[in-house]
């Protein structure tokens, strides 16, 4: 109960404690480094950024379901990436992982 507990508040906390996740990588990075890093990549930099963020929503799936919570259906690379985009570029001073705690929620 205790470790389901601690799950829900990450997922659903606020983007300061956001900040504070153990979070390494590209989700530690700022909103606004990622969007710079976005904007000099290419077609190979976008697919690798889509792969961190599958792999960071389908760990937060594993912490659901080891808790037997349900799990979130996560969508290709390519539109993650774009809600990513999004939120970075409205929030330059959030870390990505703060993008991607409101992308996991907003997921069905």
């Amino acid at each position: 109960m205790k470790r389901f507990f601690i799950l829900i508040v990450t997922l659903l906390s606020s983007v300061a404690f956001a900040q504070k996740t153990p979070t390494v990588g590209l989700g530690a990075s700022s909103c606004g480094s990622y969007t710079n890093l976005r904007a000099a990549g290419d077609e190979d930099s976008r697919k690798m950024v889509g792969f961190y963020i599958q792999g960071y929503l389908s760990g937060a799936n594993l912490g659901m379901l080891a808790n037997k919570r349900p799990s979130k259906s996560i969508p290709d690379g390519d539109a993650l990436v774009s809600f990513v985009d999004t939120y970075c570029k409205r929030n330059p001073l959030e870390r990505v992982d703060a993008a991607l705690i409101d992308l996991y929620i907003q997921l069905k």
